[in-house]
């Protein structure tokens, strides 16, 4: 898998260049926030994207060998007009677990992959109609993973990063319609900009 020719490369790097592995001297906790966020259009999605964002927080233990093992939560928001120029408000809830692998102490970079885990829709608005209370909307299936890269910097027991991560996912909406059921692809795929800081211990 993909993933783990990441962590086979990193580890290979980290040999040959004999860095000592991220906190050599113990662990570490990192907590990051998205800043920003640009959203990526599905080859089947139609819509005029006019407004999109994503809120929340990852948060990871790293080990004092350098894997890393955490969570992601992100709240996805976003505005359109479909293609009968109807606005479309919407606003969903992933979560994913983090598995990433560091090097470097002082300068330090991250890579990792997140695997989604959890979907869930909070807010379907379909020209002011909410297809939650109206259709029972419901999420049938859904799928999708993110990447993550961070670079940073560490002194004392604080440590700084900037990184990026890309999420790819898709969900299918099934909702009724007088009597009759119907469902709609979802597509997710931000890339965000993320600040964070983390202590070392």
């Amino acid at each position: 898998m993909r993933i783990f020719r990441y962590f086979l490369i990193l580890f290979c790097l980290q040999q040959a260049t004999n860095w000592n592995s991220v906190l050599a001297r113990g662990s570490s906790v990192r907590v990051g926030v998205p800043v920003s966020s640009q959203f990526q259009k599905a080859d089947a999605d139609t819509s005029t994207h006019l407004q999109q964002k994503t809120e929340g927080y990852s948060i990871a233990y790293i080990f004092g060998f350098g894997l890393g093992l955490g969570a992601s939560e992100r709240t996805i928001k976003t505005v359109s007009l479909n293609s009968d120029s109807q606005t479309v408000r919407r606003e969903g809830l992933i979560r994913g677990i983090d598995v990433s692998y560091s090097i470097g102490s002082t300068l330090f970079l991250e890579i990792g992959y997140t695997l989604l885990r959890h979907a869930e829709v909070l807010r379907y608005e379909v020209g002011g109609v909410d297809y939650l209370q109206t259709y029972d909307l419901s999420i049938e299936s859904g799928s999708g993973y993110g990447r993550m890269i961070r670079v940073g910097y560490g002194s004392g027991n604080l440590e700084f990063f900037l990184g990026r991560h890309a999420w790819e996912g898709q969900y299918q909406l099934s909702y009724r319609v007088n009597g009759a059921s119907r469902s709609s692809n979802e597509y997710f795929l931000p890339t965000e900009t993320l600040l964070g800081f983390g202590f070392r211990f």
